[in-house]
């Protein structure tokens, strides 16, 4: 386990939907300098020091949609990263998204350490889309198996009217 701590932590991302109104320069220092926790982070959002990245040029956002682990880019340049207790919407450009694999890993880090951007491969995307699918049919199967079960087992040790099928026919 140390292993995979040692060192500054690279948090995988989702570019975000405003990604592409950040200078060039900016993008490549996004994902290549590192970022400090500031000590202003907390349960809404950790706050994180570093070089300051600059849009393109400025513009306005209206009220979005914002959820754990959106990272914007605040007026300033400085990234925030909403966390477990975030606002619901922001009007900041979303410049990436943590991915939910490493929000954990986001979570430990304590304030003046460091930690890097990775921007997760296209296979990658592929692969968790696929997982969380079919994990989520599996769920899904295994809870509907489970309560059925149940539920038919219940109702077979209660009389049914002698006009209704029995219930073994109607599932």
């Amino acid at each position: 386990v140390s292993e995979i701590y040692n060192g500054p932590p690279v948090v995988r991302c989702l570019q975000g939907c405003e990604t592409d109104w950040l200078q060039k320069k900016s993008k490549i220092d996004l994902l290549e300098k590192p970022f400090q926790m500031g000590s202003q982070s907390d349960r809404m959002g950790y706050y994180l020091n570093g070089v300051v990245l600059k849009q393109e040029r400025k513009k306005e956002l209206i009220s979005t949609a914002a959820s754990f682990g959106t990272v914007q880019l605040l007026p300033s340049g400085s990234l925030i990263v909403l966390m477990a207790d975030h606002q619901t919407t922001g009007g900041y450009p979303r410049i990436a998204q943590v991915i939910r694999a490493d929000l954990p890993k986001l979570a430990q880090t304590r304030p003046g350490e460091s930690i890097f951007f990775n921007i997760a491969e296209h296979h990658f995307k592929i692969f968790i889309y696929f997982f969380v699918t079919h994990f989520i049919g599996f769920c899904s199967e295994l809870v509907s198996n489970v309560f059925f079960s149940t539920r038919r087992c219940r109702f077979r040790s209660t009389s049914l009217s002698t006009t209704e099928p029995p219930l073994s026919s109607r599932c």
